[in-house]
């Protein structure tokens, strides 16, 4: 072995032990319960400590400054008991999330959502597989975290079933998933989550001020194609090259949707184009009473309710 090797070997040991070092903590993390169990010990600790120095803040809208107050005194042991609640459902997008995610869930249960991605990226034409994994693994957000199970073993399989190597699908699968994480051409899950909690902190600097989850879809809009470009352009011109040309079992073909599966595919397409339409056409219908004063939709009860003020 000359030096050269012995040197990439090294490097190449040294890189699988830090892996490993990484996922051995990772798997030493608590249960999120316990998590936020210990996060809350952490901020009350922290509050105690804040106000026995005479910490301060200075309020970025009033410019008040304001004493640090410890939550173990009992005007904070009052306020955590009288609040907890209020914390909890006052927050601001819980209620669309909750709902959001209800209907994530059952779709995901009845196989609806894996149907979409075998029909989406099954039936892709040869040269455009890889652009189809890229695209359906930013649009599963949708499905919240499930893209991250369903898309990469499905884009493996696409790419084996035509030759390619299976570990570069997988990669572009999960990649795309992750990478286009909050990228979407609609609105989904995710935007209400952060526009939630935006609007939460902008609060800090003005109590009315309302961050739709609309506010950020342009940019969704653009970062799906950019994003989708770079996904393939990496997938075929660096992961794919340095994976090397696949010589393992080729004997798999593709596994097309059922007639079952087919005909509830089409009938779930037509109940959500029928529901769209509905939708569409009660908001732009003139006077309707989900418009605002102007006839507009941002701002208007069906974006949010109009006691707030939009800046």
């Amino acid at each position: 072995m000359d030096t050269y090797s012995e040197v990439r070997e090294e490097k190449n040991s040294l890189g699988v032990r830090i892996l490993n070092k990484v996922e051995q903590v990772g798997n030493r993390l608590p249960d999120p319960i316990m998590l936020f169990i210990v996060l809350a010990v952490v901020v009350i600790a922290v509050s105690w400590l804040a106000a026995n120095m005479g910490a301060s803040v200075v309020h970025p809208a009033t410019g008040k400054e304001l004493a640090i107050k410890s939550l173990l005194s009992a005007e904070g042991i009052v306020f955590m008991i009288t609040k907890m609640l209020d914390n909890f459902t006052g927050f601001a997008p819980l209620g669309l999330v909750l709902s959001m995610m209800i209907g994530v869930g059952m779709a995901e249960k009845v196989g609806l959502l894996e149907a979409v991605v075998k029909r989406t990226i099954l039936n892709a034409p040869r040269r455009l597989i890889t652009a189809s994994v890229v695209f359906a693994g930013i649009m599963m957000n949708i499905a919240s975290d499930a893209s991250m199970i369903l898309l990469p073993p499905l884009a493996a399989l696409v790419f084996l079933s035509v030759g390619r190597h299976p570990i570069a699908g997988l990669i572009a699968g999960f990649a795309s998933a992750g990478a286009g994480f909050t990228a979407n051409l609609i609105i989904v899950g995710t935007d209400a989550l952060l526009s939630g909690i935006s609007t939460e902190a902008a609060k800090a600097v003005n109590p009315h001020m309302i961050v739709t989850p609309v506010d950020n879809w342009y940019f969704n809009i653009a970062s799906v194609f950019v994003l989708t470009v770079v996904g393939v352009l990496v997938t075929e011109k660096i992961v794919e090259p340095r994976l090397g040309t696949y010589t393992g079992d080729k004997s798999y073909t593709k596994q097309a949707l059922s007639g079952d599966e087919s005909r509830a595919l089409r009938n779930a397409g037509i109940a959500g184009l029928l529901y769209i339409v509905a939708i569409g056409t009660l908001v732009m219908w003139p006077g309707s009473p989900l418009q605002n004063a102007k006839g507009g939709l941002i701002p208007s009860p069906l974006v949010k309710p109009s006691k707030y003020t939009y800046l």
